[in-house]
């Protein structure tokens, strides 16, 4: 894992969107210990969410603060091992979810999440 650097997943970055208070945010907080990386599915699921103006400008915004990791081929694998690996024991977790938890793994990052039920099925991942 490397450190100083994290993976927010998309709860983080709601919450974040939601307080009026941002400074005291999860993501503000940890932003200033650590390089917050986002997943380019995390981008997909706020703008999914950005049905004004300034909710677009708000994620505009956000990007850059973080980087933005992109979903190729290794990640997609990944989520495929996965993906089989938890239906065989009976498990399922959202496709979002499985891509940003791919990307985590792919990247040694730990995630930052509010949904820690969510990931924490996911054999290896780090979730602070």
């Amino acid at each position: 894992m490397e450190s100083g650097k994290i993976l927010a997943d998309t709860s983080i970055i709601i919450e974040h969107l939601r307080m009026l208070d941002k400074v005291n945010s999860t993501f503000s907080i940890h932003l200033k210990s650590f390089k917050i990386y986002l997943s380019s599915v995390t981008i997909f699921e706020l703008y999914c969410g950005a049905t004004e103006k300034r909710k677009k400008n708000d994620i505009e915004t956000l990007c850059r603060f973080t980087d933005i990791l992109n979903i190729d081929k290794t990640t997609s694998e990944i989520a495929g091992s996965i993906y089989i690996e938890l239906k065989n024991k009976g498990f399922t977790i959202g496709t979002e979810d499985l891509l940003i938890a791919s990307s985590a793994l792919q990247y040694d990052l730990p995630v930052l999440t509010l949904n820690r039920k969510h990931f924490k099925i996911v054999k290896n991942i780090k979730l602070i």
